[in-house]
């Protein structure tokens, strides 16, 4: 009985849709993130920086962990290859720290004209993101979880929030 409940409840599990995450927007003296989890990795998170007097111009980083042993440190500044919706781009290392049984790293997309950000990501309800070789560097020697997807079909919105508040400063 105990077993049958369990397959009935594993399989009402498996049904339920996947609920997108929610945007999160942060506000501190002389910024304003807005920022969506990853849906593989949840920690993983997609932010994008509005700063205060040049809200019009918007950082894209995320953040990634690896339980790899790799030196980070030394890699700090490397531009490693990702495969960002279907293209290879590159992302900036800039800041890798010890955290639990591997390494919490901050990467760099760069700082973009707020609405060419919007138009580009438009395209898609998702950010499908996974790092491949290339630039030096193997993938898989550095990372255990080299793919993650991020739901971003209410960036408009979260753009909206974070913009406003930021020229608020």
């Amino acid at each position: 009985m105990i077993g049958k409940a369990m397959i009935v409840a594993a399989g009402m599990l498996i049904s339920m849709p996947v609920m997108a995450e929610e945007w999160e927007i942060t506000v501190s003296d002389d910024s304003v993130v807005a920022a969506i989890t990853g849906n593989i990795t949840y920690g993983e998170r997609q932010r994008f920086i509005f700063n205060k007097g040049n809200c019009k111009v918007v950082e894209h980083i995320f953040s990634t962990y690896t339980e790899k042993a790799a030196n980070f440190k030394d890699l700090t500044g490397a531009v490693l290859a990702v495969d960002f919706n279907g293209s290879i781009i590159g992302a900036k290392l800039i800041a890798a720290n010890k955290a639990m049984a591997g390494h919490l790293l901050m990467f760099s997309f760069g700082s973009y004209d707020k609405d060419v950000l919007l138009k580009i990501f438009s395209e898609d309800d998702k950010i499908s993101m996974t790092f491949i070789d290339g630039n030096g560097h193997t993938a898989s020697e550095l990372f255990d979880m080299p793919k993650n997807e991020w739901d971003i079909s209410e960036i408009a919105g979260a753009f909206e929030d974070a913009y406003k508040a930021c020229s608020s400063l």
